[in-house]
């Protein structure tokens, strides 16, 4: 229970991050990518199956806020 409270903790943060506060550190029109290094940070501690679970879900979360179509990012 407590490793899924920080997973969700950490899932909130990373999107939070990747929306509201790294789009302004744009360099060239790209700014970095904080769900998917995140993502290969906890694969690579926690192993694949969790990685592919993290990273599914951050994916669909940083995608419900941006304005494109739904999966198009």
């Amino acid at each position: 229970m407590a490793r899924q409270l920080r997973l969700a903790l950490l899932l909130v943060t990373t999107v939070l991050l990747q929306v509201a506060v790294f789009p302004r550190f744009e360099i060239a029109d790209a700014a970095p990518w904080v769900a998917l290094v995140t993502t290969a940070a906890l694969g690579y501690r926690s192993g694949p199956e969790s990685g592919l679970l993290f990273g599914f879900t951050a994916g669909l979360a940083v995608d419900l806020f941006l304005q494109t179509p739904l999966g198009l990012s």
